[in-house]
């Protein structure tokens, strides 16, 4: 009789280690946002399937999950994207763009000066040229006039 309240124990705990491995599968999966039915749950906690099922609380748990998500896989944590993400990836985005859009009006006004100092030197430019050429006729004008006449 001894020998049997052993055996017997002994088999309660292994069922009551199931169960512990079981529940902390649940949770396992839960946290890595990973789908929640009887094979992977099994698979998890290394238990036969039928033990999941012929546990009722750990059979209506698993049921009430696979329900809640409709019976589809749980995306990933990293492939959802949350309202209050893309809330923060927008304002990030406005940020940016607002600071691109500063640099493109400096780099305009920039523009504008360098062309207009351009512009500048270029009509200083062909005003020398063409008061150097003014001077060239005149100094022309004035050889001419200067040179004595010749004698035929």
């Amino acid at each position: 009789m001894k020998n049997t309240k052993a055996i017997i124990a002994a088999a309660r705990q292994r069922t009551a280690d199931r169960e512990q491995r079981a529940r902390a599968a649940i949770k396992r999966l839960i946290a890595a946002d990973k789908p929640i039915d009887f094979a992977q749950v099994a698979q998890a906690a290394q238990v036969g399937k039928s033990f999941l099922y012929s546990h009722p609380a750990l059979r209506q748990e698993i049921a009430r999950l696979r329900e809640a998500n409709g019976g589809e896989r749980i995306r990933p944590v990293d492939e959802q994207i949350t309202r209050r993400s893309e809330q923060t990836v927008v304002h990030v985005l406005r940020g940016e763009v607002a600071r691109l859009n500063q640099e493109v009006g400096a780099l305009k006004q920039r523009l504008e000066r360098n062309f207009g100092q351009l512009s500048a030197e270029q009509l200083r430019t062909a005003t020398a040229q063409q008061e150097l050429e003014d001077l060239r006729r005149h100094l022309a004008a004035l050889q001419r006039d200067s040179l004595p006449a010749t004698q035929d």
